[in-house]
């Protein structure tokens, strides 16, 4: 599991959509990559309200 939080909701969820196409094109986690599953919900981060959101990836058993 993979948490990113950040203050404007537009930004961070730009920033998952980077970081989860950079995860599936990695030539070491792509191949191994089964599935990426976003989660979010709002939380506090330097006493200010941010979106949260939660990465869990599920890795193949063996890399094709």
């Amino acid at each position: 599991k993979l948490c990113v939080a950040g203050p404007q909701e537009a930004t961070a969820a730009q920033a998952v959509r980077s970081l989860q196409e950079s995860l599936r094109s990695s030539p070491v986690i792509g191949p191994a990559l089964d599935t990426i599953t976003v989660s979010q919900k709002t939380a506090l981060l330097d006493s200010q309200e941010a979106v949260l959101y939660e990465l869990e990836c599920v890795l193949k058993t063996h890399a094709e």
